[in-house]
């Protein structure tokens, strides 16, 4: 029944990574007194990665591969034709990029049998393969309210959409184990 929103953003920094970002927000807007309304949400969060990966490639070390980027929103609409009758339909998308794992070896290192001991470094992922993720996920609701004198009603659908994508490139240990990578 009533407009308004706001509106955030933050800036942070990332010992040993770089600058973030955040944006969030959130619009409500009656359409028609009493009967409809819109609210429109949307956020954006850039995370800087601080973990630097070691032996990727012939690159040797690459930093900052943690890094983390989020797009999503939420529209919902609210139909009440009568009073004791209220429609809500919602749509919720969201998409993730991923630069790598925030798994990494600690400087102390790390024994295991077995396998050899692993020196490691301070916040660094000493694995030989980069895997960067794609996560993809759509929501769609429907939630349907009658009032009766003694009591209520309720139906509801959902529907979970998800694509999640990883790259895992492997060339740096293959390259260790002397298998020769050649493209044409």
């Amino acid at each position: 029944t009533n407009f308004g929103g706001y509106l955030t953003a933050e800036v942070s920094q990332t010992q040993h990574g770089g600058e973030n970002h955040n944006l969030n927000g959130e619009l409500n807007l009656p359409v028609v007194d009493g009967q409809l309304a819109l609210r429109v949400v949307g956020w954006a969060v850039n995370d800087s990665g601080y973990i630097d990966q070691l032996h990727v490639g012939t690159v040797g070390l690459e930093k900052g591969t943690n890094t983390d980027e989020v797009r999503g929103g939420r529209i919902s609409l609210r139909y009440q034709p009568f009073e004791n009758l209220t429609l809500d339909f919602s749509y919720t998308g969201q998409s993730e990029n991923t630069g790598g794992p925030p798994d990494y070896t600690p400087a102390a290192g790390v024994t295991s049998v077995p396998k050899p001991s692993i020196i490691g470094c301070d916040l660094c992922n000493l694995d030989v393969n980069l895997s960067m993720a794609h996560d993809e996920l759509q929501v769609y609701s429907f939630t349907g309210t009658y009032n009766f004198k003694y009591g209520t009603i309720t139906a509801t659908t959902n529907q979970f959409n998800r694509q999640y994508e990883l790259e895992f490139d492997t060339s740096a240990g293959l390259e260790a184990l002397g298998v020769g990578i050649n493209f044409p």
